[in-house]
């Protein structure tokens, strides 16, 4: 573990993604080896929040209350508003495209597709 000037510690594994990621960038091999490393932050992203944030999960992904709770007040779809049901099909459709698990972190299938280190 590497520690920053703000007192936060660094692992090892975090700063080899970063110097991988920023020479894939650097060679700007083409725009979907671009994408490919898009997706690979959102995963490294994830995994680093999971490690650093105290029960982080699929409650991090919610909309405000107000858009489930509150109906909109004006415009064509006044009055309604959308149920937390969909907001769960939604969530989960989302993760199972990004290789997700329920609560939204990567699968060790998808952190091994990416050659992302698993702990």
């Amino acid at each position: 573990m590497f520690i920053g000037g703000d007192g936060h510690g660094c692992h090892r594994g975090d700063l080899d993604s970063i110097v991988y990621i920023l020479e894939k960038i650097a060679k700007r091999e083409g725009i979907g080896d671009l994408l490919h490393l898009s997706e690979m932050i959102w995963h490294l992203n994830r995994m680093f929040n999971k490690r650093e944030i105290p029960d982080f999960g699929r409650k991090y992904d919610y909309p405000s209350p107000r858009f489930y709770e509150e109906p909109i007040p004006s415009g064509p779809n006044k009055g309604h508003k959308v149920e937390f049901s969909v907001i769960e099909e939604m969530l989960d459709a989302y993760y199972a495209a990004r290789g997700w698990d329920a609560n939204g972190i990567p699968t060790k299938e998808t952190m091994e597709k990416f050659n992302l280190a698993v702990e």
